[in-house]
């Protein structure tokens, strides 16, 4: 049996996916580890623009940033939504395996 990751491996592969992205002009995407949320069965990260997060312009903030689920036990990476509160989707997770059932 695979041994289950640790928070901050769950990170890195939140960060390497969010480096995939087409990165906002003269910025880049980070994760806000303060907003992380810790469950029994993984994680759920959020992120933004770096300079959003420093500045709080306007001009820098992101749309459709959906946050990012990392299952403990996998490493699999599980993509929210926009549309609902992330409480919704953490909901749909715990019931059915998927945020976005």
């Amino acid at each position: 049996m695979k041994e289950m990751i640790t928070k901050d491996e769950a990170k890195s592969i939140v960060e390497s996916h969010i480096a995939t992205f087409p990165q906002p002009e003269n910025d880049r995407y980070i994760v806000l580890d303060d907003s992380t949320i810790s469950k029994e069965w993984g994680w759920v990260y959020f992120y933004t623009s770096e300079k959003w997060h420093t500045t709080g312009e306007l001009q820098f903030a992101v749309a459709g940033n959906a946050p990012l689920i990392v299952e403990k036990h996998t490493g699999n990476l599980l993509v929210t939504g926009t549309a609902k509160s992330i409480e919704h989707y953490i909901n749909e997770y715990e019931a059915t395996g998927s945020p976005t059932a």
